[in-house]
């Protein structure tokens, strides 16, 4: 093969399944956390040729992971907050980042968070409306029309990754919305 080797492709996957959850054809893409699709995503690197002797990749010039083996693969260390994040991508003829440096990327990962809940509603176990939930609202939880009762959040949009329920600034739990 002549001419050096190439950062030829990048994808967003969804890690559970494999798929192809983007395509990098510019260098900057959009996440929108709210869209459970990126619940758990990582980033596929394809070189050309197919084989290099490693693929570096770097997040935000402070992580390092290195590949020496085909699928080319990075997994976020942490989940990644809304703002911006940078993830540079360099291949090597060698393993372990050694021998020549390729043409790499950079590329530009904006991260969002569009979900917003919409209301609360207070519901029974039978998922009987009692009353809607509003901001400011005392629950006498000693009211026996209270007894066992939930709180149901609606989203916007509907579908998200999950919904987390505070009370008094004390993490209650967490509910996955799919």
């Amino acid at each position: 093969t002549s001419g050096p080797q190439t950062l030829s492709m990048v994808d967003l996957y969804d890690i559970p399944t494999g798929s192809r959850l983007f395509a990098f054809y510019e260098d900057t893409v959009t996440v929108d956390l709210a869209n459970p699709a990126f619940s758990n995503f990582g980033v596929l690197a394809h070189a050309f040729p197919t084989q290099v002797g490693s693929v570096e990749f770097i997040l935000d010039k402070k992580y390092r992971h290195t590949e020496n083996a085909i699928p080319y693969t990075f997994t976020f260390p942490f989940p990644l907050k809304p703002g911006t994040h940078t993830l540079t991508i360099n291949v090597y003829s060698k393993q372990n980042r050694q021998g020549v440096k390729g043409n790499g990327r950079t590329l530009t990962i904006i991260v969002i968070n569009s979900a917003a809940v919409e209301r609360f509603e207070i519901v029974n176990t039978s998922g009987y409306v009692l009353d809607t939930l509003n901001d400011g609202d005392k629950l006498y939880i000693l009211d026996s029309a209270f007894k066992g009762i939930r709180i149901r959040a609606y989203t916007e949009p509907t579908q998200v990754a999950y919904v987390k329920f505070w009370l008094n600034g004390q993490f209650v739990r967490r509910e996955n919305g799919f």
